[in-house]
């Protein structure tokens, strides 16, 4: 069987490696480390904004996902994860693939993700073309079926994050036809292929995928048992529910802990919003017109369009889906198409808010819950490739098209790209007067998708030149791929002084950062962070979290600024030294976290051009700036640095730039270079000498740029420049104890640690974050900062102990008086039964293969 199609699995393979050539040449770098951890360096764009749009693949699939290869490869079942949070279920949370064997163990290394992709794409495609050529379609038009959805948009758009499970689609629809088949020629098993789909789907992380491709494959099944004898129809049935059990019964051991985690978890939005959340209006055009913006990536303006369109089609996909859907009498799979179409239009009117829909869809259990707009588009681009794949194929088979098929293929796809195009036409004038330089991408994007519209016309008007035509719908999918690695980075580089740092230091405390060393990175790495970026959270770290440390609010919501941040952390510290968090990092230029005497608000705009803004003060080479401020009525001080918060237009500002404070008739001066600075952030410069003042003295500060390029002063409210004056920092107060070329990283004073007894007389040695050992001259309590959940189990000298929460997150364990091991275990609930019955689906899984094949010779 692979002999006789060796052509089309080269080319299809061949296919996917072109379309990722520039990634793979290393010409740019899309690493989502360098992208999205806040560790770069000199970071310098390309040509586009960025490779992708969800940053899920680097704070899921890469660090989470290398923490879960990391496991197994040492012989640990990657049940929890300590290093997130103060603790939380690790395979439970699903999408970092932790289950996804053996695809998980590539990301094992940094760039196993870009090898995931690749694998990832070329299954699809050859399960799409498998899927083609059962259905009895000729080798073009499977190919042709086969080679669109290994270029679909979604692989762009989440760099192949959410690939593992949609590549099951194709499979599973195999699965079904298979068990058709078996049960029109009364053969024993067929349903094999539906077992392994469905347990597939679920292993690779993204259940709302799986629901969504579950639903049009349950469609499929509806379709095949009402075109079954009746005779037949309860043979399919049975082989059906057969092999969907087997399915669901081996992924027990991920989906019995993934279920409970829905229960005692915080979901975000799902359930709240995604009842009612539709596409904006910027987003109606992309999926036919997918550059219709000049670039494919995530432009600040049109980000949110991107994020919520799942993928896209295309206009010569489209053209011949239209097609198809109207076929010639006798032409086969009439069925199959109109079901297609149907799934297209609903999802369709569904993601774009049509009344009706909406309320009628959140009827089927699940789907209100679900992000769908999203995650159900996914199954949508499958469909319009299936149908364009019917289309071709009748071409090659029944001749052109008549003048009464082809009219209806033009006008509706008219209506279809005005429908598409014209709601959001609008934005146009203002986008490209904002972004000048993507007109050009734009029109050669136009001129390609002219040129092939054009072909595909020819074809259907003439039933000619179907290869050429073929040729340059797939050349577009791979020109679209190649388009969306021009965002990689030309140069740059990964800080990791601070990782080193952390790595070394950190031990079994935690880290907490405000921008650099972003969410779940430092899990890579296997250094604790509280900071998270998944779904679901615990509950109860949910809650805490939001209440009692990103306080106030206001000072983390959307638009906050670091200044905010920096001062709500820097109110708060008891708060984090309670949970063990000694390190905490700032962005490169960010305010101090230590003492200081003064600070002023941020403006609220960024300063562009011109001597003088609302908020800014643009200095030219020789001026200066002077003002007199007044030091709070507190105890005498010593300050030791001032922070001048700065724009230096993207970095062009540089020269010397001074400042002198004088008090009680003392000065102090200091100086630094602006090529320094960051943009647009506080900018310190260390004074000599120490400058000592007391309670409400006056202080004289005059700050002069002396030559180079301008540079602008931010100014507070009062239209003051922003400083921030640092004070020697005393014992109880955080110090700064690295300054890298990406972050700032401040030690807090007084962090708790990770164990701690009752009594200070108990004498504790902890060998790691599960064992350790104690001895108390009395009965007492250890208090474990590690999270409090379901699964946790501690023994005591090998006799089981009651663990007891503490502020409802902690966990607390009796100690006996004298020498004592401990030993902590976590295991989600019935583990042992759902490996069990796993392996039990497993064995029968083989046993009645093998039963088939035996039969079959």
């Amino acid at each position: 069987m692979i002999r006789s199609h060796w052509r089309a699995i080269t080319l299809l393979t061949l296919i996917v490696v072109l379309a990722n050539a520039i990634i793979l040449s290393g010409t740019f770098n899309c690493d989502p480390e360098i992208l999205f951890s806040g560790l770069a360096v000199a970071p310098q764009r390309s040509f586009t904004d960025a490779c992708f749009v969800d940053p899920a693949v680097g704070f899921l699939t890469q660090a989470l996902g290398h923490l879960s290869a990391q496991d197994w490869l040492h012989g640990i079942i990657p049940w929890w994860n300590p290093y997130t949070g103060i603790g939380m279920p690790l395979a439970a949370e699903v999408q970092n693939e932790s289950f996804f064997l053996p695809f998980v163990l590539l990301l094992h290394f940094h760039n196993g993700w870009i090898v995931q992709r690749l694998l990832f794409q070329i299954f699809s495609g050859l399960l799409t073309y498998a899927l083609l050529f059962l259905l009895k379609l000729g080798r073009p038009a499977a190919l042709l079926g086969g080679a669109l959805f290994s270029l679909n948009g979604t692989f762009i758009l989440t760099a192949g994050t959410v690939a593992g499970t949609f590549l099951f689609l194709p499979l599973l629809l195999i699965g079904i036809e298979r068990a058709h088949q078996a049960a029109l020629a009364r053969r024993p098993m067929g349903w094999s292929l539906i077992a392994l789909a469905i347990a597939g789907s679920l292993y690779a992380g993204f259940p709302e995928i799986a629901y969504f491709d579950g639903l049009l494959a349950a469609s499929w099944t509806l379709l095949r048992l009402a075109q079954t004898p009746a005779t037949a129809r309860w043979h399919l049935l049975a082989k059906i529910v057969t092999g969907a059990l087997l399915g669901i019964v081996l992924t027990a051991p991920m989906l019995i802990p993934f279920l409970q985690y829905l229960q005692l978890g915080d979901l975000g939005l799902h359930g709240i919003l995604m009842a009612k959340e539709i596409s904006p209006i910027a987003a109606t055009p992309l999926q036919m017109l997918p550059m219709f913006y000049g670039a494919l990536a995530s432009y600040s303006a049109i980000a949110f369009a991107w994020f919520q369109i799942g993928g896209w089609f295309g206009c010569a996909p489209v053209l011949l889906a239209l097609y198809a859907v109207v076929p010639k009498p006798g032409a086969p799979h009439r069925a199959e198409r109109t079901l297609l179409a149907c799934w297209i239009v609903i999802l369709e009117a569904r993601c774009f808010g049509l009344p009706g829909v909406t309320a009628l869809l959140n009827l089927i259990p699940g789907v209100a819950s679900t992000d769908i707009i999203r995650y159900a588009p996914l199954s949508v681009e499958f469909a319009v490739f299936v149908l364009a794949a019917f289309g071709f194929d009748d071409l090659s088979r029944c001749g052109p098209a008549t003048r009464g098929r082809l009219a209806w293929c033009a006008a509706a796809f008219f209506v279809c790209l005005g429908l598409s195009v014209i709601p959001a036409w609008h934005l146009l004038p203002g986008w490209y007067r904002t972004y000048p330089a993507l007109r050009l991408p734009a029109l050669l994007s136009l001129g390609g998708i002219t040129l092939t519209l054009a072909a595909t016309a020819l074809s259907l008007r003439t039933g000619r030149h179907l290869r050429a035509t073929q040729a340059l719908i797939i050349t577009g999918g791979v020109l679209l791929f190649l388009t969306s690695q021009l965002g990689g980075l030309r140069s740059g580089h990964i800080d990791r002084a601070g990782i080193a740092y952390l790595q070394t230091n950190a031990g079994l405390t935690r880290f907490y950062t405000l921008g650099p060393f972003n969410s779940n990175y430092p899990a890579e790495y296997r250094i604790a962070a509280i900071n998270a970026v998944q779904l679901p959270t615990p509950e109860n770290w949910s809650n805490f979290y939001n209440t009692k440390l990103l306080t106030p609010p206001q000072s983390f919501a959307y638009g906050s600024t670091i200044f905010m941040q920096t001062a709500a952390v820097r109110a708060n510290i008891a708060a984090f030294e309670a949970l063990g968090v000694k390190f905490i990092g700032i962005p490169l230029g960010g305010p101090p976290l230590n003492r200081i005497l003064l600070s002023t608000p941020p403006p609220v705009s960024v300063p562009t051009t011109g001597a003088r803004g609302n908020n800014y003060l643009q200095m030219q080479p020789g001026q200066s700036v002077t003002g007199t401020i007044t030091a709070p009525a507190r105890p005498a001080s010593t300050i030791y640095a001032a922070a001048i918060t700065l724009g230096t237009f993207k970095g062009r500002s540089s020269g010397p730039l001074a400042i002198s404070l004088c008090a009680g008739g003392q000065c102090a001066t200091g100086q630094s270079d602006l090529t320094l600075a960051t943009d647009n952030a506080a900018f310190t410069i260390r004074l000599t000498p120490p400058l000592p003042i007391q309670p409400g003295t006056a202080l004289t500060y005059r700050i002069t740029h002396a030559a180079g390029p301008a540079v602008a002063l931010w100014l507070s409210t009062a239209q003051t420049p922003m400083l921030a004056l640092q004070v020697s920092a005393p014992t109880d107060q955080p110090i700064r104890v690295l300054h890298s070329p990406a972050m700032l990283i401040y030690q807090l004073p007084n962090p708790a640690p990770y164990t701690q007894a009752s009594l200070d007389a108990c004498n504790l040695v902890i060998l790691n974050r599960q064992f350790m050992q104690s001895n108390c001259p009395q009965p007492a309590t250890l208090l474990r900062r590690e999270l409090f959940y379901p699964g946790w189990r501690a023994r005591v000298n090998g006799t089981p102990a009651a663990i007891q929460p503490v502020s409802g997150i902690f966990q607390q364990i009796p100690l006996p008086a004298g020498p004592a091991t401990i030993r902590f275990t976590y295991m989600p609930a019935h583990t042992r039964l759902s490996c069990a019955a796993a392996l039990l689906a497993c064995l029968i899984w083989l046993l009645c293969a093998l039963a088939a094949r035996r039969h079959r010779a």
